[in-house]
């Protein structure tokens, strides 16, 4: 062979790379799993029915509306405006429905302390209304005879007259 060509075969042979040999894929990496977050355990509560707004004067929104227990779940119709006494200085009655019952409860309103005033389904006292504006209610188990400790309510909407 002349040299030239030697020299070009050299060449060439430094030049290309060795294709390397075929070799098994390498795993696929395991995906990431990230642990589960802790959450506490819950109770289902049943939530409230969303907030109403109706077209009513302002002194008509203060005495009727409705409210509800987030911690409790519970949601109940005030109404201190549609029911009331021929005396003027008697404390007119209250009608209350609970949400999900068809029964209106009307209370019989007496003075309690600090100013507030304890509403009575005749046998206990069912609503607390406070100077301030808030709101208490004992929700009566027929199956006991017994009430439920006071629950706080915050009002959520408005409501139709009782």
């Amino acid at each position: 062979m002349s040299r030239s060509v030697l020299m070009g075969l050299v060449c060439l042979a430094a030049c290309t790379k060795a294709a390397p040999a075929p070799s098994e894929p390498a795993p696929a990496p395991a995906p990431a799993v990230a642990p589960a977050p802790m959450v506490a355990p819950t109770t289902p509560v049943a939530t409230p029915p969303p907030s109403v707004v109706k077209t009513q004067p302002p002194h008509i929104k203060l005495k009727i509306g409705h409210y509800a227990s987030k911690r409790s779940g519970i949601g109940v119709v005030i109404d201190l405006h549609t029911a009331r006494t021929e005396n003027i200085a008697d404390i007119d009655p209250a009608k209350l429905r609970f949400d999900g019952d068809d029964k209106v409860y009307t209370l019989v309103g007496t003075n309690g302390s600090m100013g507030r005033v304890d509403y009575w389904n005749g046998k206990r006292v069912m609503l607390h209304a406070y100077e301030n504006g808030r709101y208490g209610v004992y929700v009566p188990d027929p199956e006991t005879d017994q009430s439920s400790d006071e629950i706080t309510l915050v009002r959520d909407g408005d409501a139709d007259p009782l």
